[in-house]
């Protein structure tokens, strides 16, 4: 804004392409595009990271490998395409491998599930690039 100060700005935010797309001369994503009348550029990587608060560990435990989560209250993140929760994937040694998490709590707002996560309320799987301040923090 500061760069381009006749620029005006309406922000719209939305999980939901259908919202995303209506009216907008440019939408920010994550995943694969899905659309072939689409014009898509990769404007960045990021991880994806299993947090937990430090609150939810005192009182649950800390899982030592990805299998020890299907004993713990998992976050769900509802996929906006499927309407599911999204499957939790992992990597090692450049195999990647599923594990079966449960939870109660399925969100489709990042800054809500992010905050349940604050709160202890599970362990929760989110993108390293909107963490900062939470892992700073503790």
């Amino acid at each position: 804004m500061r760069k381009f100060p006749q620029l005006e700005v309406e922000l719209t935010i939305s999980n939901h392409r259908e919202e995303m797309m209506t009216g907008a001369d440019v939408a920010v994503r994550f995943g694969h595009p899905d659309g072939a009348s689409l014009i898509a550029r990769k404007l960045l990587e990021t991880r994806v990271l299993t947090c937990a608060a430090p609150a939810y560990l005192d009182k649950w435990g800390v899982p030592l490998t990805p299998h020890d989560l299907v004993h713990h209250e998992a976050l769900l993140f509802r996929d906006p395409q499927t309407g599911r929760p999204f499957s939790w994937e992992f990597s090692r040694q450049g195999q990647a491998f599923d594990v079966n998490v449960r939870g109660r709590l399925t969100m489709d707002d990042p800054s809500t599930a992010v905050a349940a996560c604050v709160a202890g309320h599970g362990v929760f799987q989110s993108l390293e690039v909107g963490l900062g301040s939470w892992l700073r923090g503790g």
